[in-house]
């Protein structure tokens, strides 16, 4: 099933999604009914509600702000207010709407009104409206995919009915034909150095081995403008950028298609070694071992499919990459001036990203002249 095209439809199949008839509390027969939803992909991701500033303090009002920005209200917006702003990755997990009837009209069903909202997350608890519940009666929500796409009820000069419309628990949802905007400047290539070494021959001659392994961060995170809940459980299909280099040569392409999660922590192991002799002719070395690094953000777009119940929805879908990746350690080994006077050999070496060697210089000179601006595949 593809993106329907008029905004009823859309709507009818989030509803759909939704599935199980949304749970309600309060006189749906009276006042002006309203249903808030946002575009296909998105979520609620800030809910703001009203109460009154009397004794009772029963709902009033509401304002839901989407994933996309896009802000929906309902009913009347003043007096006090609470609101709930969930974060990256945040899931609700269980709610409770509270049913308000007025003193002296308890006989008259039809009087009763929103009292409350309780809404429980992976992370905490949160509610607005009466304080009181004792004189309340309440409904759990049934939270599927704990995803909240949207209200509907009615409101008028109080909230006199609402129902929260929550996602369906997705089979699968895939983002593909994953497009990646060029990145500006030199790609977000750098040239690093790893470790620095030095020996000295002293009398007789040897080899001076430099080598050592180093790991490094080399994470790939996808963050979408699209539902949280969506992105969380989301395959993304993607060949992701990679760094091409032959020594101080350096460009940035992209690799084989492959299936990534929303973030995928990875280390990359950056091994070296290389050996010189030291001689009479050749008494003292300086090596370093260094490395292109490709630190990357860029904005990408794509379309995602997501899958409820055996049927499907696609739609455009956007984000940025978080990317970092490395190409081949590199070691370089330049002959340095013997000391004057000696009695025994040495060796020493330090870690740096920094270095001040005529070959970094020479190297960080060569790679700003070099293909370090390739671009990317689209």
């Amino acid at each position: 099933m593809t993106l329907p095209a008029s905004l009823a439809a859309l709507m009818a199949f989030l509803a759909f999604l939704a599935g199980f008839g949304p749970t309600g509390v309060g006189a749906s027969s009276r006042g002006a009914p309203f249903t808030i939803l946002g575009s296909a992909g998105t979520s609620v991701r800030k809910l703001r509600l009203y109460r009154n500033n009397g004794n009772d303090g029963y709902l009033r009002g509401i304002v839901a702000v989407f994933t996309d920005g896009t802000e929906m209200r309902a009913g009347v917006r003043k007096d006090q207010f609470s609101e709930l702003t969930l974060s990256e990755g945040e899931i609700i997990t269980a709610a409770t709407l509270w049913s308000f009837t007025p003193s002296g009209r308890k006989a008259k069903s039809s009087s009763a009104r929103v009292g409350r909202i309780d809404i429980t997350t992976d992370r905490r608890s949160w509610g607005y409206g009466v304080d009181n519940t004792a004189k309340l009666s309440s409904k759990a929500v049934n939270v599927g995919s704990g995803v909240l796409v949207g209200l509907q009820g009615s409101t008028g000069d109080d909230m006199d009915s609402v129902a929260l419309i929550f996602l369906k628990t997705m089979s699968d949802s895939v983002v593909d034909d994953i497009v990646f905007e060029k990145p500006a400047g030199n790609n977000g290539l750098s040239l690093v150095t790893l470790k620095e070494g030095s020996a000295v021959r002293k009398d007789i001659d040897f080899s001076y081995t430099f080598s050592g392994t180093e790991t490094r961060d080399a994470s790939t995170t996808f963050s979408t403008g699209s539902s949280t809940g969506l992105s969380m459980k989301t395959t993304f299909h993607a060949s992701l950028p990679q760094v091409l280099d032959s020594g101080i040569d350096a460009g940035v392409d992209v690799g084989s298609t492959r299936s990534f999660d929303r973030h995928n922590g990875r280390s990359a192991e950056l091994s070296w070694s290389t050996t010189v002799a030291l001689t009479a002719d050749n008494p003292a070395v300086s090596c370093s071992a260094m490395v292109w690094m490709g630190k990357v953000e860029v904005a990408w777009h794509g379309t995602q499919t997501v899958t409820a119940d055996g049927a499907s929805i696609s739609f455009p879908v956007s984000g940025t990459l978080t990317h970092v990746a490395y190409g081949k350690v590199e070691t370089v080994c330049r002959p340095l001036a013997a000391p004057s006077s000696s009695s025994s050999a040495s060796a020493s070496s330090s870690s740096s990203s920094s270095s001040a060697s005529s070959w970094y210089s020479s190297a960080s000179s060569s790679y700003s002249a070099a293909k370090a601006a390739k671009t990317w595949a689209a």
